[in-house]
């Protein structure tokens, strides 16, 4: 493995947006769920996460969601901004209200010891969701980041980690992008010089060697 050598017991998986209002059945951003959908990323990331939760690695869950009245949440984000407006007269535009089905984790990604923190506004799983509190209390420094999309919210969270003093790991096939190479063009030449980049395979081989 080209990476330094990482320690599997230091190690927390951080799962960024993947609900069922965003990636899965009642998604509302076509270009994120065919980005999701042609990638396989779901089904790569369902294989790291039940080795990793064998091997005692916690699993957490970033969701994006909003109150109903708006609160918490600020206008201040075109692609947010433009997406609302776009869907404020179909039943798309609940589906990521708190208490409704499409904040929930997809089914395939999610088991009953996993921990879920929900973020109101903003666009890195470091914001206002407890997830520094929540990695220092399980004794975390490294962080194995998935799901969607690197875009932002992959790229926030990688660099807001690094500015929170955590190591970095992000294999490369339990991410996705759109247009879909653009996860390769961002791996390669952003999010390489700050996070480590293993394939899952790689990650997967270091749960045997730490068996």
């Amino acid at each position: 493995m080209s990476q330094p050598a990482i320690d599997v017991s230091d190690c927390a998986i951080v799962c960024f947006e993947m609900q069922r209002g965003v990636v899965g059945d009642l998604a509302s951003m076509p270009v994120i769920k065919d980005a999701i959908d042609e990638s396989g990323v779901i089904g790569e990331i369902s294989r790291l996460m039940q080795p990793c939760r064998d091997a005692g690695i916690p699993v957490l869950h970033m969701t994006a969601a909003r109150r109903a009245d708006g609160r918490g949440g600020y206008a201040n984000m075109p692609y947010i901004t433009q997406h609302l407006a776009r869907t404020k007269d179909s039943p798309a535009a609940n589906s990521l209200v708190l208490g409704n089905p499409g904040v929930d984790v997809v089914p395939e990604l999610s088991a009953p010891d996993d921990i879920v923190l929900v973020r109101l506004h903003g666009v890195s799983g470091f914001h206002d969701t407890g997830l520094d509190t929540m990695l220092r209390s399980l004794g975390k420094r490294t962080i194995i980041l998935v799901g969607s999309s690197v875009n932002r919210g992959i790229a926030g969270t990688a660099i807001e980690g690094i500015n929170h003093g955590y190591t970095i790991v992000i294999p490369r096939e339990a991410v996705c992008g759109y247009p879909l190479d653009y996860r390769d063009q961002m791996l390669e030449h952003s999010l390489k010089a700050i996070a480590h980049i293993p394939s899952v395979d790689e990650v997967l081989a270091l749960l045997g060697e730490s068996a």
